[in-house]
């Protein structure tokens, strides 16, 4: 898998998008449209920068991580009830 495929993967697996774009517009110091509009559009093929593929990855893997925890917490709250 390459490193574009790996990131529309892992942005399919984020539920709340908004929350990425503002973690990654701090990280990077670009505005949301600009990581919405040409980093993470379909039509321009999920370009995000060679030089920032790396650390994006490592955010958006944290991001899953982070949601796939409080689902599982979820579930066991669900599961004593």
């Amino acid at each position: 898998m390459t490193k574009s495929e790996n990131i529309e993967f892992l942005y399919n697996q984020i539920p709340n998008k908004g929350e990425l774009l503002k973690v990654l517009s701090k990280e990077f110091n670009r505005t949301i449209n600009t990581l919405r509009h040409h980093w993470f559009s379909k039509y321009a093929g999920f370009a995000v920068p060679e030089l920032a593929e790396d650390r994006t990855i490592d955010i958006m893997q944290k991001l899953v991580n982070q949601e796939n925890e409080k689902a599982s917490k979820i579930q066991v709250t669900a599961e004593k009830l």
